[in-house]
């Protein structure tokens, strides 16, 4: 079996709860693993309800802001395949 990205980044969440993992330069906003778990689950749980399920393969086409990186985990952890494009 292979490791993915949603893998890791669940794993890092085990062991690295209170770390500090995301920082929104443009608000000084600073999430910990846990604190950006519940981000991305929070788009896991909309993109389940979207339909999204293992397999599936989902694109996003962001710009890039502090909001671009939460669609792309969920997707990686739900569909296992996803690409990204950023613009700006």
């Amino acid at each position: 079996m292979y490791v993915t990205i949603g893998d890791m980044f669940s794993q890092t969440v085990r062991k690295f709860p209170m770390r500090e993992a995301v920082v929104e330069v443009a608000t000084g906003r600073r999430y910990t693993y846990a604190e950006w778990e519940v981000e991305v689950n929070r788009w896991a749980n909309a993109f389940l309800e979207a339909g999204v399920r293992k397999g599936d393969r989902v694109s996003t086409v962001l710009y890039n802001t502090p909001s671009s990186p939460p669609p792309c985990l969920p997707a990686q952890k739900l569909a296992r395949c996803s690409t990204r494009s950023i613009f700006g």
